[in-house]
This record gives C-alpha cells, sequence and structure tokens, in this order.
C-alpha cells in the first residue's frame, strides 16, 4: 500500500512540472535578396534569349528545350514578369504540333526500306511515337527486307547461271564478293580457271604460222602458262625457221638458240655478199673482247717551252715548261684477230688515256714542308671508219697542254718544285664495233 502511495505521488510532480509550453527552437526563414532576385532574373532572360537563338530544326529536340525551360521558371519566377514563360509554352505547343505532323508526314511517305529505316531509327532514338507506329513500320520494314532479299537472291542465282564467259564470270565475282549466300563466286573462280585453261590449250594447238606461235609466246608468257607451251611454241618457230633452209631462216633461229650448227648451217647458205656481210657481224658481235680483233697504235710528240714569270707578289721567280701532247693514230686488224673480216663497213670506236706521274716537293716555313706524288689522267674518244679490203683508219687526238716540270722561289724563301716521276703513259681500249 505504501508503494502504491508512493508511485502516484511521484506521477502528480511529473504532470505539475508539464503544465508549462515546452520550448522548441526557433529556425528563421531568409527571404531572397534584391541581389538574388536580379541575379535570378538575368538568368530567366538569358536562358529565353537564348532558346530564342538556337539554330536546330528539330522540332522535339526544341520542344523539350523550352518545356524545361517552363518547368524551371515557373518555380522560380512563377510571377513571370516578361512573360517568357507564357510564350515558352506557346513555342512548345506549336513545336509539339510541327514534329506530330512531321512525324505523321515522315510515315505516310515511309513505303521503301531506306526511308522506313531512317523512320524507325530517327523515332526510336528519340523516344517519340505519339500515333505508336514505330512497331508497325518495323514490321513493315521486315517485309520489305524479305522480300528484297529474295529478289536478290534469285538475282544472284539467275546471274551465275547466265555467266558463261571468263568477262562474265568475272563481272560475277566482283559484283558479288561481298555478297555470296551460296557460295557461288569460289565456282565461278574454278570455271574461269577452267575456261583459261580450255582456250590456253585450244590456242596452241590451232597455232600453225610463226606468226601465231609468237602471238601465243605474247599472250601466254610470264601470265598463265601452267603446261610451260610457251617454250614449245618457241621450239615450233624455230622449227618453221629451219625448215625454210635458207641462210635468214637458220640466222632467225640462230638468234633463238645461239646453237652452233644454226651458225654452221647460216654459213653453208650464205650465198650473197649481204648474207655473208651479215654473217660477219654476226661473228664479229659474238667475239666477248673487240680488242683483240683491231691493233691500235699511238705516237705522241710534244715541244717543250719555257717560261719565266716574274709578276707575282710572293713568289717573284717561278718556271715552268709544257708541252701540247697531240698524236697519230691508227687502226688495223690483228694478225691474230679471232675473226677474219672481208665484207662490213664498221666504225670502231676507241677510248685513249694519258697518264702523267707527278712529284711536288714543297719547302716553306710558312705553309710547312710536303712531299706528294700525283697523277693526272686525260681521257679521249676516237672514231675509225674501216672497209674492205684493208680495214685500216687513222685518226689524230689531241690531250690538250701538259706540264713537264716547275719550279719557283717565294719571296720568304720558301720554294716549290714539280717534275715527272716516270715517261707519260698511255692507254686504249675498243668501246664498240659497229657494222655501218
Amino acid at each position: 500500500m505504501r508503494g502504491h502511495v508512493i508511485w502516484a505521488a511521484a506521477i502528480a510532480i511529473f504532470m505539475a512540472g508539464c503544465t508549462s509550453t515546452p520550448q522548441v527552437p526557433r529556425f528563421t526563414q531568409l527571404e531572397p535578396t534584391a541581389s538574388d532576385n536580379n541575379k535570378l532574373l538575368a538568368e530567366y532572360r538569358q536562358s529565353y534569349a537564348y532558346l530564342s537563338a538556337i539554330d536546330n530544326s528539330d522540332a522535339i529536340y526544341l520542344a523539350d528545350r523550352y518545356e524545361s525551360f517552363v518547368t524551371e521558371y515557373s518555380v522560380q519566377l512563377p510571377s513571370d514578369p516578361n512573360g517568357f514563360i507564357a510564350r515558352a509554352k506557346m513555342k512548345s505547343t506549336e513545336l509539339r504540333k510541327m514534329a506530330l505532323e512531321q512525324y505523321r508526314n515522315e510515315y505516310s511517305n515511309a513505303t521503301a526500306i531506306d526511308s522506313l529505316e531512317r523512320f524507325v531509327a530517327k523515332y526510336s532514338e528519340k523516344k517519340f511515337d505519339p500515333d505508336n507506329v514505330i512497331e508497325k513500320a518495323s514490321s513493315k520494314l521486315a517485309e520489305l527486307k524479305e522480300i528484297e532479299e529474295r529478289r536478290k537472291r534469285k538475282q544472284y542465282g539467275d546471274d551465275y547461271l547466265e555467266a558463261r564467259t571468263i568477262v562474265q564470270l568475272g563481272s560475277f565475282i566482283e559484283k558479288y564478293k561481298n555478297y555470296d549466300p551460296d557460295q557461288l563466286v569460289p565456282k565461278a573462280r574454278e570455271q574461269i580457271e577452267k575456261l583459261k585453261r580450255a582456250e590456253y590449250l585450244f590456242d596452241f594447238k590451232s597455232a600453225k604460222t610463226r606468226s601465231d606461235f609468237n602471238s601465243f609466246i605474247e599472250k601466254y608468257s610470264n601470265r598463265f602458262d601452267p603446261d610451260r607451251l610457251t617454250e614449245k611454241a618457241k621450239d615450233k618457230i624455230i622449227d618453221l625457221w629451219r625448215k625454210e633452209k635458207t641462210f635468214n631462216g637458220f640466222y632467225e633461229a640462230f638468234k633463238l638458240t645461239s646453237s652452233k650448227d644454226d651458225f654452221n648451217s647460216m654459213q653453208r647458205y650464205a650465198k650473197t655478199k649481204g648474207d655473208k656481210s651479215q654473217l660477219e657481224n654476226l661473228a664479229l658481235s659474238l667475239v666477248p673482247d673487240k680488242n683483240a680483233i683491231f691493233d691500235v697504235l699511238l705516237g705522241c710528240a710534244g715541244s717543250p717551252e719555257s717560261v719565266m714569270n716574274m709578276g707575282r707578289l710572293f713568289v717573284p721567280q717561278a718556271k715552268e715548261s709544257k708541252t701540247d701532247y697531240t698524236c697519230n693514230t691508227s687502226i688495223s686488224l690483228a694478225k691474230k684477230s679471232p675473226i677474219k673480216l672481208s665484207y662490213g663497213t664498221y666504225t670502231v670506236t676507241v677510248k685513249f688515256a694519258l697518264k702523267m706521274k707527278y712529284r711536288t716537293v714543297r719547302r716553306s716555313w710558312v705553309l710547312g714542308n710536303a712531299d706528294n706524288t700525283w697523277d693526272d689522267v686525260t681521257e679521249r674518244i676516237v672514231t675509225y671508219t674501216v672497209f674492205p679490203p684493208k680495214y685500216k683508219a687513222s685518226n689524230k687526238v689531241s690531250f690538250g697542254e701538259k706540264l713537264l716540270s716547275y719550279a719557283d722561289r717565294g719571296a720568304a724563301g720558301g720554294s716549290t718544285v714539280t717534275n715527272l716521276v716516270s715517261n707519260p703513259e698511255t692507254e686504249r681500249f675498243i668501246l664498240n664495233i659497229k657494222q655501218n
């Protein structure tokens, strides 16, 4: 009992303390300042000005932008101080109407595969399908593609069946190289190879004359020659030339074979002077060392002269000796020539070289001492015309003015001396022998 009294008293005390109003913390709501309002108003005007200046023909895109403007500023500036929110609503409605009209027109005009593809792709991406026609357009597109595939497949088969020649099969391969559902392109290539081989064999069997075989070689050499028939065609040409049993026939055969038998046959059939001259020229061309055919002689002489030069500032004394090297030359058939010339007239081209070896000694405390050996080589080209019966000719060759010796003494006491180390050497080499 006593415990109940104490508990009741405690409750009474608690209730007495709760009769006053509890103190709840107060939160003061901040009012926007004039600066905030000015900033919002400026943004509101700038945003609408930006929208008005957008150059974009996409009505859906523009309608979305105007609606975003309305949504944003209807909350922040419900007073719409410049009437831009109302204008944006009107513009959005107008654009939505335009977009709907364009959408319906495009759907009505979408009758082919490409236009249907564009319509479905465009409005699926924009998620704009108020009339729910994208699914219908997709079904129609699939149907048209199936029809087009059947038509294309039939044309593909027909083109293959109609291709009969190498050119037609090549056109088929080029046309269907990226579309070959039945693997007809490899078959077309196989047919081309069969046709090429059949034509190749037919051309060889049909060839009868030298001209035919030459045409065959020109057509198939280095291109398509699986049975190496171009070599057989060449043999046929050689046989046809030999069968003529004439000088010219064996001459043409020799050009193809380089055969000693054909050359000997040419000699047997060479009857006229023209034949023999031609044979001689051919034999001449076969000699590897043309210098063995002719002897070339060279005789040189010069008149030295001395010159005293006193007019130089740092070299008051100088003396040099020069000569003009002009040489007499002659050419004649060598006694041991591998071929005896009797018929043709020839132009022989010879290269001459004059080589002079010098030594120069310099004594100078300014430039330093030196002792050098050096060569001076001069080349000339000379031509001769030789003809039967002697095959001899002569000519002159000038190597110009050449130094024999030089000596000087400088103002500071130095000196330079140049002398020939050995007698001048000459060389000659036959470059070419050509029949006139």
